[in-house]
């Protein structure tokens, strides 16, 4: 059986020389042997943005699909789109997840600890997968 690759930390970068540059930083010279990746950004984080970045274009969506000068396609697109995300009513673990953070937050906040805790306590089982 082959030994264990150590474990890294994310970012780290190993087998490659640092290299002074006059601005007073450093860069790696050559390919490192391994880069360990960072977690990045969650999935759902990028979904919100996404979505909210989607959010700030329905207004020129509609401008195309109401422009009777603009090509067919265009508006048919416009359209597409529109009724594509409008009417999907899908949801995904993330946004779940990310709801039911938010709500647990606002029952702490609002009732005592002991109370606060009795009910999640409570309700937790509805939660769980049968």
């Amino acid at each position: 059986m082959p030994a264990k690759k150590p474990k890294r930390k994310a970012g780290e970068k190993t087998g490659s020389n640092l290299v002074r540059q006059p601005h007073g930083g450093a860069i790696h010279q050559g390919t490192p042997d391994r880069i360990v990746p960072g977690p990045g950004r969650p999935p759902s984080a990028v979904r919100a943005a996404c979505r909210e970045e989607f959010e700030k274009r329905i207004p020129v969506l509609c401008l195309i699909a109401d422009d009777q000068e603009a090509p067919y396609e265009q508006r048919r697109l416009a359209v597409d789109s529109l009724g594509k995300h409008g009417l999907s009513g899908t949801i995904s673990a993330d946004d779940v997840r990310e709801r039911l953070k938010a709500t647990l937050q606002e029952v702490r906040s609002a009732l005592p600890a002991d109370q606060a805790e009795m009910l999640i306590s409570r309700i937790k089982p509805h939660w769980m997968a049968a």
